[in-house]
């Protein structure tokens, strides 16, 4: 399987919030170190969500070299102990291995995120699906995954239908779950003549998250009050101002898994 992905996404986790999200970028500054060498005393002591900021860790190169294997032993112990958003990037990790017979690991992490409802790995799943470049195009599932995504307004949404419509009408013979979902739920045109999410009046907020360090202290706060903390559920944050919403590689938005299609 040749077939490398090699930029990943994890886009907003809120319909009415728009956050950007924290990153990790390599560091072997003292105060990088530090958090390392806590993160992986929590790790070694039960903690998923430590285990999955570890690896991250390993795989920036922050406050340690980088090392994917251990990025990947670490998130996969998270994903585990049932830490979604570690199992969405083990996924990502495994689609960007160039080994045979990880892409069909990382769909299957992938697939086990999307039924906790990770609407990214929902909106991944339905593209690999759906394109032939992969080596696992099956319109059946694509139309299983992009009619899910679709009920959850994923921002890429509209460009896949977008796409589809270019060689192909979306029917409710040729994609019956995304017809039904359209139907019940219509896009609109816009200025641009492209197919758009119709505007609604939720207010957005846009929301700058805090310093990764912020972020790294009241994780490690948390740890030691021995709550547990599997995804992006701090109160009162939103995605982007968690840890959850780091991505493995650089915030892309949809257009990157779009161009694959």
């Amino acid at each position: 399987m040749s077939k490398l992905i090699c930029v990943f996404i994890i886009l907003i986790c809120s319909y009415a919030q728009k956050g950007i999200a924290a990153q990790i970028t390599a560091c072997q500054e003292k105060h990088c170190i530090e958090y390392f060498n806590k993160f992986k005393v929590f790790a070694k002591r039960g903690h998923p969500v430590a285990m999955a900021t570890l690896g991250q860790l390993y795989y920036y190169g922050y406050g340690t070299e980088k090392n994917d294997q251990q990025a990947l032993s670490f998130l996969l112990r998270s994903a585990k102990f049932g830490n979604i958003s570690a199992h969405y990037k083990v996924g990502l990790m495994y689609l960007n291995s160039k080994k045979a017979g990880d892409i069909e690991q990382g769909i299957m992490h992938l697939e086990k995120a999307s039924r906790k409802r990770y609407k990214s790995a929902t909106f991944i799943l339905g593209i690999i699906y759906l394109s032939n470049k992969f080596g696992f195009h099956n319109q059946s599932l694509a139309d299983k995954y992009l009619a899910k995504s679709y009920k959850q307004k994923h921002p890429g949404i509209p460009r896949v239908v977008d796409h589809i419509n270019e060689s192909m009408a979306i029917t409710e013979n040729s994609f019956p779950n995304l017809f039904q979902a359209m139907t019940n739920y219509p896009l609109v045109v816009n200025n641009l003549s492209n197919s758009a999410w119709p505007l609604d009046n939720s207010e957005i907020i846009t929301t700058i998250s805090p310093p990764i360090t912020e972020i790294f202290d009241e994780l490690l706060v948390s740890f030691r009050s021995s709550r547990t903390i599997t995804g992006s559920r701090f109160k009162g944050k939103t995605c982007g101002q968690t840890i959850s919403c780091m991505s493995i590689d650089n915030l892309q938005d949809a257009t990157y898994w779009l161009k694959l299609m």
